[in-house]
């Protein structure tokens, strides 16, 4: 077999792509190792499972890349909270608001964190956009498992 035809090197680059695109967007996907995720203001807060085991507590400013379009939260995007009301987290990772609109008018909206907010062992995060693990977490106690469900 000739593997450096043309048509054999299209497919393997688009192989590598297909991997990275399907690596990237799991590890999103925060709320299947955090628990007991609250909304407090600006920030997202969960239970996050790390690496040895144990359950961490994180929290996000979701001001810093979540924003309102014309009434509809978008990622990403800043400082959503100066234009939307009636913030809250449904089913444990869906955002939910009623956000100003240039209309003038507070529009009902959800955005789906799964798909911008991953667990960093331990670590609340935005994922991709360069964010990293900077300013945008706090970390707090540490919480085991044993301790967390007794």
């Amino acid at each position: 077999m000739e593997y450096f035809t043309p048509r054999y090197l299209l497919l393997q680059g688009f192989l590598i792509v297909l991997i990275a695109a399907s690596n990237a967007s799991a590890q999103c996907d925060f709320s299947y190792s955090c628990k007991d995720v609250t909304v407090t203001g600006n920030f997202l807060a969960a239970d996050c499972l790390n690496s040895d085991g144990a359950y961490d507590r994180s929290s996000l400013n979701m001001n810093d890349m979540i924003g309102n379009s014309n009434g509809r939260l978008v990622f990403p995007g800043t400082s959503f909270r100066n234009s939307c009301l009636s913030v809250e987290i449904n089913d444990g990772h869906t955002l939910t608001a009623s956000c100003k609109g240039t209309d003038g008018q507070y529009h009902p909206t959800s955005l789906d964190l799964n798909s911008c907010v991953y667990n960093a062992d331990g670590m609340l995060d935005f994922c991709g956009y360069g964010v990293g693990k900077s300013t945008a977490y706090v970390k707090s106690s540490t919480v085991s498992e044993e301790a967390s469900s007794g």
